[in-house]
């Protein structure tokens, strides 16, 4: 066999087999066109809320932030100063910050409730600062 034929039985290999391989990715393209697409989950951002606790109803687990409901679940941290609280440990008219995401149901989760203005907001309207 001559250095011809060897370099031409090369290139021949070589083209049926990119070719081979273009088939097949061809078929493996068509096929997963057939398949569904992966849902993609929207994880829910969560959004900032503030107020005084307009209403607690501890059975139903949920509680009412200025007019927005929150509900609570197992998961749903409740703080003052640190220290870990109850639901029931909340009070109408306390003031409470936290994290709010929204359910499939539409329902507010609230995932994070702390006791107080949140920080650093400054003065509140109705007790302005000292004077220095």
């Amino acid at each position: 066999m001559t250095k011809r034929t060897k370099r031409t039985g090369i290139i021949v290999a070589l083209l049926v087999g990119s070719l081979t391989l273009t088939a097949g990715v061809t078929n493996l393209q068509a096929a997963d066109n057939h398949l569904p697409a992966p849902k993609q989950k929207d994880s829910p951002k969560a959004h900032f809320f503030e107020g005084k606790i307009a209403e607690v109803n501890v059975d139903a687990k949920w509680l009412k932030v200025d007019k927005q409901t929150y509900h609570v679940d197992d998961k749903t941290k409740l703080m003052n100063r640190n220290m870990e609280i109850k639901l029931e440990d909340l009070k109408v008219g306390t003031e409470v910050h936290g994290l709010a995401k929204k359910e499939e149901n539409g329902n507010m989760l609230a995932t994070i409730v702390k006791v107080g203005p949140k920080p650093n907001a400054g003065p509140h309207p109705e007790h302005p600062a000292r004077p220095k």
